[in-house]
């Protein structure tokens, strides 16, 4: 169901989780820095089955010898939108006498068969492609009036990814080091407004007692005026 593929940054690896035919929102916990791609849009949940074999695919990552070597990097970034892609398209080129390419869509997901596509088209330049996207909900799958539109969902897509595709044809690659850093960051997610609606639900029997009170009492003060 699922493949992976796993990066040493000094101490801590960088696991990049890849559906073979779907993947979408799971939850495991790793000394090392998980990747969920979203890089095969469905619609559903996971199986029980497909979780555990996700779990079984990074505790074989987890466990690989590796050992440092040097490494050339670019990074290219495409700054344009479609109707499904938001901000932009980007690629980080590595050669550590492999040579990968982690593809980055600012989208709401990836299509299978364009991810197909995108693996295949960066395989003829001689770069492995992990294919992720950042799953932005922000244009597609929120608003109601607006279809749930993965990358590759429309035509412009495929002119951005050859937009992409010739950056990284004539990109030059330099020696790099590997590091990160943390921070904390304050973000909106749907939660809190489920949160929110659980709340209210808890309190739901209250609500109604008193919102039929005020109708009884609304009703009763005409007549008390009258008498």
């Amino acid at each position: 169901m699922s493949k992976s593929s796993a990066f040493l940054l000094t101490k801590k690896g960088l696991i990049f989780v890849s559906g073979k035919n779907r993947i979408d929102d799971f939850e495991v916990e790793s000394e090392n820095f998980i990747v969920d791609c979203h890089n095969a849009n469905f619609y559903g949940n996971l199986s029980h089955e497909e979780i555990e074999e996700i779990r079984n695919l990074i505790r074989i990552a987890e466990e690989k010898e590796t050992e440092f070597v040097e490494a050339k990097s670019a990074f290219i970034k495409v700054y344009a939108g479609s109707e499904s892609i938001v901000n932009y398209i980007s690629a980080i080129l590595l050669d550590y006498g492999e040579k990968f390419a982690i593809v980055v869509f600012d989208s709401n997901n990836v299509d299978l068969s364009f991810r197909r596509k995108v693996e295949q088209e960066f395989a003829r330049i001689g770069f492995k492609a992990v294919v992720c996207s950042t799953d932005n909900h922000s244009k597609t799958g929120v608003k109601l009036r607006e279809a749930y539109k993965p990358a590759g969902g429309c035509e412009k897509d495929y002119e951005l990814l050859e937009a992409l595709l010739e950056k990284c044809r004539l990109a030059k690659l330099e020696k790099c080091d590997f590091m990160y850093s943390e921070n904390r960051v304050k973000v909106k997610v749907l939660g809190d407004v489920l949160k929110i609606f659980e709340n209210v639900s808890e309190k739901s029997d209250r609500y109604i007692r008193i919102f039929l009170l005020l109708i009884i009492l609304n009703f009763f003060i005409p007549l008390v005026k009258i008498i």
